[in-house]
């Protein structure tokens, strides 16, 4: 009889027919509270170079990353001259990132526990294979709104008189996720006062040549008479908010235990390393990836036109795509196995043409095969066709033709990834079409698993 009523009672959880009150499991006193963290000064100005630093403090209290974000407000000078009256400036279609060109972040002793070089271009690049569309046209743009034009050669993609462009007139309040900036805000595990309380945000203003561009024109895509050399952004009042999250004392006694301890608390998180390169007119470049980490998981390698910044354009993609061949290597791990070919014409016209397989490797690297809604970006977009944002697209840098190489080992098995060091050495080879012969620049970006031994008085971190 009790076998029975075993039986049915399972029976009835499996079809949904079991009527309880849920248990509490939570292990926090106190949740959810945001604490508001003010940058050391209340403005900061391109033209200035002042680096934005905010002071983190969570007092005891845990923080849950995902939900911690930067406020602040941006306003555009110098475009009071005449033909810029009719431009909106904005980020197009970068986010709100495209405002810092290099991002730290330190723990309360000065230790180094994140650095990004190129934040606004890795942003730019990387986003748009881990998140669908849908995501980057609420939070990641900033909110600015695509609407028809009836200007033939403006930007059909963005009304003149946008309200949350960047203008010269009021401010613009954008909120930004600090898992942008960092990995340790991407993790689902709650942050250690001890790693998280007295470290310092630390952001580097990027030109604003470089981080703005035109989003619309009354006047064509570049207006007669624009004037952009006297071009500067301002960033008003500044805060980062985080979501603490306050513990019972039986919980602080039991991490602060294991705080003490030999090993201390372990948090890990995702980073990223930057490297540069200058092939130049070259058609046939091999990239080294100059850095030793036990867990490599994926690189991410754009290729740009070297070019100088400028407001008219798109400055944080890529050049129209032009990778003829293309392969990874980690000591004796090859990555495709076999040499990526973009058919057998060796031209930008044959590339364009045949680079479905090279789109087709980059998204099960992140695994948009299997989930179609994971990626934003279709085949025409990683071609880098002439776009509605794009003047010259093979002569400017508004693609989104960005090579992606997964190094993880195992396609099931999360942060397996692959060990780098002096005798085991990443290389990615390129050669590029024929004709793609113009000056170019890389920039490279390699994701790997970064480890913070947490103690309660300082922070160790391995990589």
């Amino acid at each position: 009889m009790e076998e029975k009523r075993s039986e049915t009672a399972q029976l009835m959880d499996i079809n949904h027919l079991a009527y309880r009150v849920p248990a509490n499991l939570a292990l926090a006193q106190e949740g959810s509270i945001f604490k508001k963290n003010n940058a050391d000064i209340q403005s900061y100005s391109s033209a200035s170079g002042t680096e934005l630093i905010v002071t983190l403090q969570s007092s005891t209290d845990f923080v849950y990353g995902p939900n911690c974000y930067l406020r602040f407000d941006v306003k555009a000078d110098g475009l009071a001259t005449t033909g810029n009256n009719d431009v909106s400036l904005g980020f197009l279609n970068s986010p709100a990132t495209a405002l810092f060109e290099r991002f730290l972040l330190e723990d309360k002793s000065g230790a180094e526990l994140e650095r990004v070089e190129d934040l606004n271009k890795a942003v730019r690049s990387i986003l748009p294979w881990k998140y669908p569309a849908e995501y980057r046209g609420t939070c990641a743009m900033a909110g600015q709104s695509p609407v028809p034009s009836v200007v033939t050669g403006a930007q059909p993609d963005y009304a003149v008189n946008d309200p949350t462009a960047v203008g010269t007139g009021a401010n613009l309040r954008v909120c930004i996720p600090l898992w942008y900036f960092s990995g340790m805000f991407a993790e689902e595990t709650l942050i250690p006062p001890s790693l998280i309380s007295g470290a310092r945000f630390r952001l580097t203003l990027a030109p604003a040549l470089e981080a703005l561009s035109i989003i619309a024109s009354t006047d064509g895509k570049v207006p007669a008479g624009y004037n952009q050399s006297n071009l500067t952004y301002t960033i008003n009042d500044p805060v980062i908010m985080l979501d603490t999250y306050s513990m019972a004392t039986s919980v602080q006694r039991n991490i602060m235990e294991q705080m003490g301890s030999a090993d201390g608390v372990p948090f890990t998180y995702c980073s990223l390393y930057n490297q540069t390169a200058q092939p130049g007119t070259s058609t046939d470049f091999t990239l080294q990836i100059n850095k030793a980490v036990a867990r490599a998981e994926k690189v991410y390698v754009s290729t740009q036109n070297t070019i100088a910044d400028t407001s008219a354009v798109d400055n944080l993609g890529t050049q129209q795509l032009g990778v003829f061949q293309y392969q990874s290597r980690v000591g004796d791990y090859y990555a495709p196995q076999q040499v990526l070919q973009c058919g057998t014409t060796d031209s930008l016209a044959g590339v364009q043409r045949n680079c479905s397989e090279l789109y087709a490797n980059a998204l099960q690297c992140t695994h948009g095969l299997r989930d179609p809604y994971r990626s934003s970006l279709s085949l025409d977009q990683f071609r880098a066709n002439p776009r509605p944002d794009a003047v010259a697209s093979n002569a400017a840098n508004g693609g989104d033709g960005v090579i992606v190489q997964t190094l993880n080992q195992s396609a099931h098995i999360g942060d397996a990834g692959i060990a780098i060091n002096n005798s085991r050495t990443a290389e990615v080879r390129i050669r590029y079409a024929a004709d793609n012969a113009g000056a170019k620049s890389i920039t490279s970006w390699l994701e790997y698993i970064k480890l913070a031994c947490v103690y309660p008085m300082r922070t160790i971190v391995k990589q």
